[in-house]
């Protein structure tokens, strides 16, 4: 159970898009991010402010129309999940700020049978009918493309 009178925030994200009830919420300091529902995201919200838990819990259930005990049920394995990924966490003024550099962590590349050789990644010329091996390009190049084109402002 939780600590009603434990001092806790919530991270703002720092991307987030919204299509229809489902938000992805990316914080990229931490390397963590989520796909939500409304209600989930409005959760977050109550936690952006300086708040006891209990206040926080409270705001949100009067935003809601639930009642605070089956939203502090509801919501208790949630903020416990989100501490551990600390994204809800003790005051933000109290916490060093996270200095790690920005790196990518995950490329991933999906080639289909329609792909067109269009996009920013393709080196190839647009195919002909038929790929000579001067077109094709090394696996071992694929790393430092793919960070020029990550990188490209």
């Amino acid at each position: 159970m939780i600590d009603r009178n434990e001092r806790l925030q919530s991270r703002k994200p720092s991307w987030e898009d919204q299509r229809g009830n489902a938000h992805l919420l990316a914080w990229g300091e931490l390397g963590q991010w989520l796909v939500v529902d409304s209600e989930a995201r409005e959760l977050l919200r109550a936690f952006e402010e300086k708040n006891t838990t209990g206040d926080s819990l409270r705001s949100f259930a009067q935003s809601t129309g639930k009642n605070l005990d089956a939203v502090i049920a509801e919501a208790s394995p949630v903020i416990e999940h989100l501490k551990s990924r600390k994204i809800i966490v003790p005051e933000l003024d109290a916490l060093p700020p996270i200095a790690e550099p920005r790196r990518i962590a995950n490329i991933t590349w999906n080639v289909t049978n329609r792909c067109n050789l269009n996009c920013p990644g393709a080196t190839m010329p647009p195919a002909t009918g038929k790929i000579s091996p001067q077109q094709h390009w090394s696996i071992g190049s694929l790393p430092e493309k793919m960070y020029s084109i990550a990188t490209r402002r």
